[in-house]
């Protein structure tokens, strides 16, 4: 079984194969058919009104709250839907990855670039995308826009938010930068979790956490 979101849950049987059942325990549509050739591997839950699904071999498409297929497309990359934007692939074949936004209607809002999407942090929240490219990481905004191609310092991004993000420096260390390529906490930290308003660190060979930033309080420590 997976989760019960906006009043759907997706589960399984081996009589009736994927289907997804309200809050009742009552059935609303059965996942038996093929798409694009190919049967649902797995379903994820519903989100902004939308199930992501796994087809067998690796690809991905998009059912409304009817089992209906939307934007008549199959994804080799896609993302849940979070705050009405996803992120997808169509088409892998360029020297550099292209990767669209779009909206819950299909529509095509930016395009972006990034080598594989190992290293892909989505953040609709903020209307952000990050991920590498050549021997950088970039920050893209969803007009395609870049924000922020990062110095060389910036081995890897893991949040990212209004102001700043945190990244990762080449010694595994992890710190947060501005969009403008400033550290702001230098990177001197083995764990920084941002928690939605409390930043909190872990200092290499301590396991003490302690509260470096709370934005509640609109302090830094």
């Amino acid at each position: 079984a997976g989760l019960m979101c906006e009043g759907l849950m997706p589960v399984s049987s081996d009589a009736k194969g994927i289907y997804v059942i309200n809050k009742k325990g009552e059935e609303v549509f059965t996942v038996n058919k093929k798409y694009f050739d190919s049967e649902v591997e797995r379903m994820y839950p519903c989100s902004c009104g939308i199930f992501r699904a796994e087809l067998i071999g690796d690809t991905w498409i998009y059912l409304n709250k009817d089992g209906e297929l939307l934007f008549d497309r199959e994804y080799s990359y896609a993302t849940d839907f979070v705050g009405g934007f996803a992120l997808v692939q169509e088409d892998n074949t360029k020297s550099y990855t292209s990767y669209t936004v779009i909206d819950t209607d299909g529509n095509e809002k930016a395009t972006v670039h990034f080598d594989d999407d190992d290293d892909i942090v989505f953040s609709p929240s903020v209307k952000l995308i990050a991920g590498e490219k050549g021997d950088k990481f970039i920050i893209y905004n969803f007009d395609g826009e870049v924000v922020l191609e990062c110095p060389g310092t910036v081995n890897g991004i893991y949040s990212l938010g209004k102001d700043w993000f945190i990244f990762k420096n080449e010694d595994s260390y992890y710190g947060t930068m501005d969009y403008h390529g400033a550290e702001i906490l230098n990177s001197v930290f083995s764990q920084l979790v941002y928690t939605g308003n409390v930043l909190l660190a872990q200092r290499k060979g301590d396991d003490e956490w302690i509260v470096v930033l709370d934005e509640e309080d609109r302090k830094s420590v």
